[in-house]
């Protein structure tokens, strides 16, 4: 039976690689397909991988030099093994597909185009992201060597029809999903209490959450803005922040927290870095809020729905509204602050109310986002290309 190879951008705890990751566990114990696994890039994810399936972290195409080690090298490589270790650990199996898990690996296609098998791409991006930060010939070729799309929302399909001009007959949306016991698996025993007390906050203040890295895309700077307005508007009634993400690139930490001692939002902020933990702040938070400027569908989204928490996002900043619709939280007006500080500001007012909308958010991703029910509409498009 021929291999299928699935290709990450990375093993990062973002959302595209635990969303692979949620999926493969499912493939390997369904399913019996061989598969092997390729990264762009290395993280913290890796070792999951590595459980489930041989596993490569991509390393480009070498071009030696005329060097001393040249005269011995044939003794440990052969053919297009001495210049293409990636070419070496592919020769190991019989591939016959590429799932390439974003629209971003085109220079990684490019090296494997050899192969010369199908490639289906699961994309996770919109308009911002691919035509800013990965604008170029690689994702010029990723769309061209894909087979077929699969989108991670109506957002992201649309994009693929309008920006690259693909036929809507190569695109099918499949929602992300979760599998059912997501936390009960990781935090079994856990007392939100006593750990919002450790955090050393007051049992009527209500937590406003966010998580993501702390890019101007995920819209931390709007999450700040958001503490200073809500804090300003209803100063009598007890509010804190925490966002989960912050801290990976350079100077992050000390620009984010220069505006927020300039704020006088000290005492009201924790800006935390990525951590494994970090279902247990998600436990705490209150009400759940996405301040993206743009993001296709994020998984975060309905592991806060998971955890009956009512969601807080812009119009038209991507997939979420999808989700959202009108009874799992509050849309409001894009880069309407205002706007979502009375709606924040509504739901510690109305507990009843909160707690409606997160039921119905638990329920959503219960009946549409599980992986049980999703990962089968993706087996059934590997099977097309196999």
């Amino acid at each position: 039976m021929k291999h299928i190879l699935f290709v990450s951008h990375d093993a990062s705890r973002t959302g595209a690689p635990v969303l692979l990751l949620h999926f493969l566990k499912w493939f390997k114990k369904n399913t019996t397909y061989p598969f092997v696994v390729l990264l762009r890039q290395d993280g913290v994810l890796r070792e999951e991988f590595e459980k489930l399936a041989p596993v490569m972290v991509y390393q480009p195409r070498l071009k030696f030099k005329a060097t001393f080690f040249n005269k011995f090298k044939s003794r440990f490589f052969t053919g297009n093994e001495k210049k293409d270790p990636v070419r070496h650990f592919l020769s190991q199996y019989d591939i016959g597909l590429i799932f390439s898990n974003t629209l971003t690996n085109g220079k990684v296609l490019q090296d494997i185009e050899y192969l010369q098998v199908p490639v289906i791409s699961y994309i996770h991006e919109l308009k911002y992201t691919l035509s800013v930060e990965y604008a170029g010939p690689y994702l010029d070729y990723s769309v061209k060597k894909t087979d077929f799309f699969l989108a991670g929302s109506k957002a992201v399909q649309n994009n693929l029809i309008n920006s690259y001009q693909i036929s809507s007959e190569k695109t099918k949306v499949i929602y992300s999903f979760l599998p059912p016991d997501f936390f009960t698996k990781s935090s079994p025993d856990f007392n939100k209490d006593a750990f919002k007390k450790s955090l050393g906050l007051d049992s009527d203040t209500l937590v406003v959450g966010g998580i993501g890295a702390g890019a101007w895309r995920k819209g931390i700077d709007l999450f700040i803005l958001l503490a200073k307005v809500l804090l300003t508007n209803y100063p009598t009634t007890k509010y804190h922040f925490i966002w989960i993400g912050v801290g990976a690139q350079p100077n992050e930490q000390q620009m984010l927290a220069y505006d927020i001692e300039k704020a006088g939002l000290v005492n009201h902020i924790q800006l935390l870095p990525s951590t494994p933990e970090y279902s247990k702040y998600l436990q705490v938070f209150d009400v759940f809020v996405l301040s993206s400027r743009e993001d296709p569908y994020p998984l975060v989204v309905l592991e806060a729905a998971l955890l009956e928490k009512a969601i807080i996002c812009f119009e038209g900043a991507g997939g979420t509204p999808e989700f959202v619709k009108e009874d799992a939280g509050i849309q409001v007006p894009y880069l309407d602050i205002t706007g979502m500080a009375t709606a924040i500001h509504k739901l510690q007012q109305n507990t009843e109310f909160r707690v409606q909308l997160g039921r119905v958010a638990k329920d959503r991703v219960s009946q549409m986002h599980d992986v049980e029910v999703a990962a089968p509409d993706v087996v059934s498009v590997i099977k097309n290309f196999l």
